[in-house]
């Protein structure tokens, strides 16, 4: 894990906190969100700290999750991670995604400074701030819409399955479900 992924700037008291993987269109991977995490702690903490200021490094704010390192760990594991910090206020299982301050609250006002596009975890880690400033290339949006008709299509193929009827028929009839495989 790189700290350089993430750069912090002390200026008077306000912790300038920058995403730093402009080649990665500033993507999550699982290692920055341990990071933002972290910094999320250290400004709750630090009495130093009056307010903080989040940015992109580069042309673009937050792309979301970094896809390609989801397919080197599973992105559950980074959650799971947080769910075992004792800073946290809980973990995945009770809604609470801290990284992007899901059911994480920070004590301080924390303002985004938004240039280029913020996308789906973006705009998530966007709608936790207090004050958002965008800049004239700033971009919002949620891009998932191919992802869940990938997982609608396989989802209807699953849900069409023999064994996934079995189910439910073998509860309401009180008896053992019988699998087949198809």
């Amino acid at each position: 894990m790189s700290a350089s992924h993430r750069l912090t700037e002390m200026v008077g008291h306000t912790l300038v906190l920058t995403i730093n993987r402009p080649e990665a269109r500033n993507a999550l991977s699982p290692e920055m969100t341990q990071l933002l995490g972290e910094a999320w702690d250290e400004i709750n903490s630090n009495p130093d700290i009056r307010v903080g200021i989040l940015t992109g490094a580069g042309s673009r704010f937050c792309a979301g999750a970094d896809l390609k390192a989801m397919t080197r760990q599973h992105p559950g594991d980074s959650f799971r991670a947080e769910q075992s910090d004792t800073s946290s206020d809980g973990g995945l299982a009770d809604g609470v995604i801290k990284s992007l301050l899901k059911g994480f609250r920070l004590t301080k006002p924390l303002i985004a400074a938004v240039e280029g596009p913020a996308v789906a975890g973006g705009t998530e880690i966007l709608q936790a701030t207090d004050i958002r400033v965008p800049g004239e290339s700033a971009r919002f949006g949620v891009s998932e819409d191919e992802a869940m008709r990938i997982e609608n299509r396989i989802g209807r193929e699953v849900f069409m399955t023999e064994d996934a009827k079995e189910r439910p028929q073998a509860f309401m009839e009180k008896r053992t479900s019988v699998f087949k495989g198809r």
